[in-house]
C-alpha cells in the first residue's frame, strides 16, 4: 500500500513572479508578513481594543474546542471561502497551530490579494500563546462518534479523499524539532506526503515505519515527506527513540500529546479499532 503513494510525488510547477491585488495584477509581487508579538496581542485584549479582530485559521472542530478569547474562526483552506466576511475596517490578526506561522502567513497572504491592508500575524502562533500560559477559551469535546461504516472490512478511519488537512500540533520525538510542539502538516505545507497514525507500539507498526521510511528516501528528491505519529502518546517516547536509534529512521517520530484525548485524534477522525492510518495528501488535501 505505501509504495502507491509514490505516484503522488511530482515536480512543483513554477509560480508566476506577480499576483493580482485587489483585481489588478501587480509585477513581482511578494508579501512580507507583519508580525504582532504575542504580549503585545495579550495586552490589547487586556485593554479591550475594538480596533481589532483575531482570526483563527483552525479546523471548526478544533476552534470549538479551544482558541484564543474573543477569536473569530476562518478555517484555513487552498483557497478562500467567498464570500469573505471578515471586515476591512480593523486590524486582522491572524493565528494557527504552526510554530513558524506557515498557515496563518498563507492565509494572510491570500487575504492581501484580495485588498486587505491591516494584517497581522502571530508570532508564534497558537503555541506560543500556549507557552506563556495565556487564557484560552475551552470547551468540552463532544462524545466521540460511532464508527464509520464501509471500507475494508466494514470500518474506516482518517479524514474523507478531498479533505483540507487541518493543522494539529504534535510532540516531536525523533524530528529537527525535538522535544518541542510542531505541526508537521503545516510544515510540509503543499509537498506531496504521507500523514501516518499508529495505535500500538508493536513490531508491526515498526515494520510499517521503516517501509514509510525507505518510501520517503526513494522519493525525497521529488520533495516527497512523511511523518509517523503514534497515538498512545508521550508513554509511546522511549519505544520511537530505540526504533530510530536501531532502524536508523529519517522521517519525524512523534505523538499526540494527550494520546487519544488529543485534539488531532478527533480532528483526523481516527477510529479506535483500525491499528493504522495512512493518509496520503498534496496541496494540504487528502
Amino acid at each position: 500500500m505505501l509504495w502507491a503513494t509514490a505516484g503522488y510525488t511530482q515536480e512543483k510547477p513554477v509560480k508566476p513572479a506577480g499576483s493580482y491585488i485587489d483585481g489588478v495584477y501587480v509585477e513581482n509581487y511578494v508579501y512580507k508578513p507583519n508580525f504582532i508579538s504575542a504580549q503585545e496581542l495579550k495586552k490589547l485584549i487586556d485593554e479591550k481594543s475594538k480596533d481589532i479582530v483575531i482570526v483563527d485559521t483552525a479546523a471548526v472542530l478544533i476552534f470549538e474546542e479551544q482558541h484564543i478569547p474573543g477569536a473569530v474562526n476562518f478555517p484555513y483552506g487552498p483557497t478562500l471561502p467567498q464570500p469573505i466576511t471578515l471586515p476591512r475596517t480593523k486590524t486582522l490578526v491572524i493565528y494557527c497551530a504552526c510554530n513558524a506561522e506557515e498557515e496563518s502567513i498563507d492565509t494572510a497572504r491570500k487575504l492581501s490579494e484580495y485588498g486587505y491592508q491591516n494584517l497581522k500575524v502571530l508570532k508564534g502562533g497558537w503555541a506560543g500563546w500556549l507557552d506563556l500560559g495565556y487564557p484560552i477559551q475551552t470547551k468540552a469535546p463532544s462524545a466521540t462518534p460511532a464508527e464509520a461504516s464501509g471500507g475494508v472490512a466494514g470500518v474506516v478511519s482518517g479524514l474523507a479523499r478531498g479533505t483540507t488537512t487541518p493543522s494539529v500540533p504534535v510532540l516531536d520525538v525523533t524530528g529537527r524539532y525535538t522535544g518541542k510542539r510542531i505541526c508537521y502538516v503545516c510544515e510540509f505545507q503543499d509537498d506531496p506526503n504521507v500523514i501516518a497514525f499508529f495505535r500500538d507500539s508493536v513490531e508491526k507498526t515498526a515494520d510499517l515505519i521503516v517501509q514509510l521510511d525507505k518510501l520517503y528516501r526513494q522519493e525525497k528528491t521529488k520533495n516527497f515527506k512523511a511523518v509517523a505519529i503514534l497515538v498512545p502518546g508521550p508513554d509511546a517516547k522511549p519505544w520511537l527513540e530505540e526504533l530510530s536509534k536501531s532502524r536508523n529512521i529519517e522521517i519525524p517520530l512523534v505523538v499526540l500529546a494527550q494520546g487519544p484525548k488529543d485534539i488531532g485524534y478527533r480532528a483526523y477522525k481516527l477510529n479506535p479499532k483500525v491499528a493504522n492510518t495512512f493518509l496520503v495528501t498534496s496541496n494540504r488535501v487528502v
